[in-house]
């Protein structure tokens, strides 16, 4: 197994977002390889980190990930809730192969609100 989340993370700020004629910032983060309930706690704290020193919207970049399990599904689930509760955002984008038919098989590809994605 990879080592999960990215760990020298740094948000990239993307300026050109608008929400109701309101300028948003969006902070891309990356998840790459295999990340699995081992390395679920790390990725949670990662994500929390994020979502308590920025203000825009979440964007969580798969391009690189290349295995997700429930226990991450269920990371990802808590960290959309409380960025809902601060009138945020949070979506998938890049999500492809066997990442992407977990979250389909467990009905949540709308509940992560998945953009980029091609037919499955």
């Amino acid at each position: 197994m990879d080592s999960g989340p990215d760990t020298a993370y740094r948000p990239r700020e993307n300026c050109g977002t608008t929400r109701g004629g309101t300028r948003l910032v969006e902070y891309r983060f990356p998840l790459r390889g295999e990340i699995d309930i081992i390395s679920a706690p790390s990725l949670r704290k990662e994500l929390l980190h994020v979502v308590n020193t920025t203000t825009g919207d979440l964007v969580l970049d798969c391009d690189e990930l290349t295995f997700i399990d429930s226990a991450v599904i269920a990371t990802l689930l808590s960290i959309r809730e409380v960025l809902l509760g601060q009138g945020r955002r949070m979506r998938l984008v890049n999500l492809h192969g066997i990442a992407r038919h977990a979250t389909n098989a467990l009905g949540l590809t709308e509940a992560l609100t998945l953009a980029d994605l091609e037919p499955a």
